[in-house]
């Protein structure tokens, strides 16, 4: 009998934890690695998009900042931006925001939010806030329908891939050109809090079936 207690126990901890994962939540979204590629202007390949800081932590519910002055070079990698990439010995930052940073740059939309559930497949979202700062110019790299991949998914989170093309706006020297861009990372739940209760709720059955376990033994 005790140990069918504690089968239940466990069973309403694990479909708790389930529950995360199985159907559409909050999440956090974070960015760990990156290409981008413009035809010649790259050589026909990709540059690595490297140094991400604390405005990788969460793309997903909150904008980016670009943290630098627009008016002057960026001459390295912020540490607010979503990635950085050195691009003809000088340094893109890329960011997301309603609108651009620059005055007379279009483009601009709302904070990419990733609210499927979490399993493996795809998905699309909403990247047309996404722009790239080069030389003291914004460019909108956005794009309102990017198609992307879960995998590996959990109850902690899944990893994804997402890519997608994007007509840069913004003037000179690259307006009209098309930038190709790649981004990994993970996605992860932020558990509800009537998700933490029953957790909770789970691991004290689990706690006192084992106590009144121990008892009996003795």
């Amino acid at each position: 009998m005790n140990f069918k207690k504690t089968l239940l126990a466990a069973a309403l901890v694990g479909s708790s934890v389930v529950s995360v994962s199985a159907f559409a939540v909050p999440t956090v979204m974070k960015v760990t690695s990156g290409q981008f590629g413009m035809g010649f202007f790259t050589g026909g390949t990709f540059l690595p998009i490297t140094f991400f800081g604390s405005g990788a932590a969460d793309i997903t519910d909150t904008y980016n900042a670009p943290g630098w002055n627009t008016s002057a070079a960026v001459t390295s990698g912020h540490p607010t931006s979503i990635g950085s990439f050195d691009f003809s010995g000088s340094w893109v930052n890329t960011y997301t925001a309603a609108a651009a940073t620059q005055a007379g740059v279009p483009g601009g939309g709302p904070a990419p939010v990733f609210t499927g559930p979490l399993v493996n497949g795809a998905f699309t979202i909403n990247m047309s806030s996404f722009f790239a700062n080069w030389n003291g110019t914004d460019f909108n790299q956005g794009n309102a329908a990017v198609a992307g991949t879960l995998s590996g998914c959990s109850a902690s989170g899944c990893t994804y891939t997402m890519a997608w093309q994007s007509l840069i706006q913004g003037g000179p020297p690259f307006g009209g050109q098309t930038g190709s861009w790649v981004l990994n990372g993970t996605i992860a739940p932020i558990p509800e809090a009537s998700t933490y209760g029953m957790m909770a709720a789970g691991l004290a059955m689990v706690g006192f079936v084992a106590r009144r376990r121990t008892r009996s033994a003795v």
